[in-house]
């Protein structure tokens, strides 16, 4: 694994292709995910490591819950909009734990204010993705999500249509 933290160091952040040879090499050693949530605490790791925990978890890749708790408390540490993001995109993959959902709260707020729109949007849908495991979000999340559609950029509104549709098909199916 630490062959695993020495490319990320030379990553120069705009290679997918490069972060998909990654993936392939390393996807299927033991501890992979682990290695990568402990790497988000380096700043010079973190845009490569969660695009690589984002590319895992969105190939059926799952967290055990320490794990996930791990990952939880590693968001307040995210700088980059990149990592923001792809720890945005890894949300709706994980289970957020009792525990663990303020310090997932803490940082949507945060990002739900980025001046980033991918950033913005993808907290959107982590908060949607917070209010589907823990009720007590679901009177918060709607109102937001009407707000959003109000006075949101073109791109995060079309982010918030498409968390509706997807609540709209969940609540069908009860």
């Amino acid at each position: 694994m630490n062959d695993l933290k020495q490319q990320l160091l030379v990553l120069d952040g705009t290679s997918t292709a490069f972060l998909k040879q990654l993936s392939f090499r390393f996807g299927s050693e033991d501890a992979f995910a682990t290695k990568l949530v402990s790497f988000l605490t380096e700043p010079a790791l973190q845009n490569g490591a969660s695009w690589l925990l984002k590319d895992y978890l969105e190939r059926d890749g799952t967290l055990d819950r320490a794990t996930d708790g791990a990952f939880m408390q590693q968001l307040a540490t995210l700088k980059h909009w990149s990592a923001q993001l792809h720890a945005l995109q890894c949300v709706p993959y994980l289970e957020i734990a009792a525990a663990d959902k303020h310090l997932l709260e803490s940082f949507l707020k945060k990002c739900i204010s980025s001046e980033n729109k991918f950033v913005r949007a993808w907290a959107y849908n982590g908060f949607y993705a917070l209010s589907c495991q823990h009720a007590e979000y679901q009177d918060m999340v709607r109102p937001m999500l009407q707000k959003g559609l109000e006075s949101e950029a073109a791109s995060v509104k079309a982010r918030i249509r498409a968390i509706m549709k997807t609540e709209k098909r969940r609540t069908s199916k009860r």
